[in-house]
């Protein structure tokens, strides 16, 4: 129960366990340019460009902002956690004009905000994160994408932790790239860097007259050979992992089969179970109020007195593993607890069970059940699968 990389369906597994074929052999070209027009779907984009290329979500968000920039070019990153903090690393080994808009930790931005910073400065870009999965804050991107259409700045979006978890709708929300990675709500292996670009984007790609020095993730040379694979024609420049894209097609036919509306409300109610079960218990979480709060994780302050590494232990004997925080500002101070991708109410429910049982022997005080309790009524509301309803009926 990590926020990635997540349980992967036995049926993606036994795919990266087949004989590796060519790249260049039809079936394989056949099923990549499937893959790819899969992810557009699930981006909810009709006419950007997707790209799937060997590599962790860390190329697809140095892919998706320094391919577009030049020289001096101003940049405002905002930041509500570790990516955030991320992206400005990223773009200062450029050399670039960096600003940086840091929220307060456990709030989400303000548009009105970033109303302000683009109102100061012409930035030709804005990089936000969707979900950071280091603090569990979820950012409103369709209010900030009504912002920033009224600038000329490309608005790129870290969709890492949110692709196939939250809403998102990349057209309709003005975004120009968004980034995402295989091993998340996804719910393929680890291994791929995974975007798309908006027309105006590429547009702004082929404009410069000096690109930053980028070779391997150079979308001048990647997007042709997408386009190739689309249109079922052999191309080359580097050897694409065989099996994980293979593994991604199956993950991706998946999700379509499910519904990318109904996949997200079943997100949104697992979620919602889950973060009643643990306030139940009076866990405090990182985001401080509900319109920040992630459907793919839950990020959990500790108890006074409970000390991270025994709570982390006694997880594993009680057959969950969480995962431990990483934003160094409160790095032993929480936990977190992924709940994306292949996630239901069992994972849930034997989650909350290992918590109160870790809580107590580590010296809290639990009334065993009570987090369960909460839970089940959430669930009992919606009924869970049964419901067809999408998140704005909930």
């Amino acid at each position: 129960m990590i926020p990635g990389p997540t349980n992967v369906d036995f049926s993606v597994l036994s795919i990266m366990s087949q004989p590796t074929i060519s790249h260049f052999d039809p079936e394989f070209i056949k099923i990549f340019g499937q893959t790819l027009k899969n992810v557009r779907k699930i981006f909810f984009t009709e006419d950007g460009h997707p790209f799937i290329v060997s590599g962790s979500g860390t190329l697809a968000m140095e892919m998706g902002t320094i391919n577009f920039l030049e020289k001096n070019d101003g940049l405002l990153v905002v930041k509500t956690g570790s990516f955030g903090d991320r992206f400005a690393t990223i773009l200062k080994k450029y050399h670039l004009d960096v600003d940086e808009l840091a929220c307060s930790l456990g709030e989400g931005a303000s548009p009105n905000l970033i109303r302000e910073k683009m109102d100061e400065k012409q930035y030709k870009m804005v990089v936000v994160t969707h979900v950071d999965t280091g603090t569990g804050v979820v950012n409103d991107i369709k209010k900030i994408g009504d912002v920033l259409k009224d600038y000329d700045g490309l608005f790129v979006v870290d969709g890492v932790c949110s692709i196939g978890a939250e809403e998102f709708f990349q057209d309709n929300w003005n975004v120009d790239v968004c980034v995402a990675a295989s091993q998340k709500a996804l719910a393929a292996p680890p291994g791929l860097a995974i975007g798309v670009i908006s027309e105006h984007a590429k547009e702004v790609m082929n404009k410069r007259r000096n690109p930053l020095p980028i070779f391997y993730g150079d979308l001048a040379i990647w997007l042709p050979v997408m386009d190739a694979h689309e249109k079922q024609e052999e191309t080359y420049f580097s050897t694409p992992p065989v099996n994980l894209i293979l593994a991604l097609y199956e993950s991706t036919r998946q999700i379509l089969n499910e519904g990318v509306r109904n996949r997200i409300c079943r997100h949104h109610i697992l979620s919602r179970a889950f973060k009643e079960g643990v306030r139940s218990l009076n866990l405090k979480q990182i985001p401080k109020a509900k319109k920040w709060e992630s459907n793919a994780l839950t990020t959990l302050f500790y108890p006074e007195g409970v000390k991270s590494n025994e709570f982390l232990n006694y997880m594993r004997q009680n057959g969950v593993v969480v995962a431990s925080g990483i934003y160094k500002p409160i790095k032993d101070k929480y936990f977190r607890v992924g709940h994306l991708g292949n996630v239901n109410q069992s994972h849930i429910l034997l989650t909350l069970c290992a918590i109160e049982r870790s809580l107590a022997s580590c010296g809290c005080e639990i009334e065993f059940g009570r987090s369960i309790s909460a839970a089940q009524s959430v669930l009992e509301k919606y009924h869970y699968y049964h419901q067809k309803n999408h998140l704005e009926n909930l």
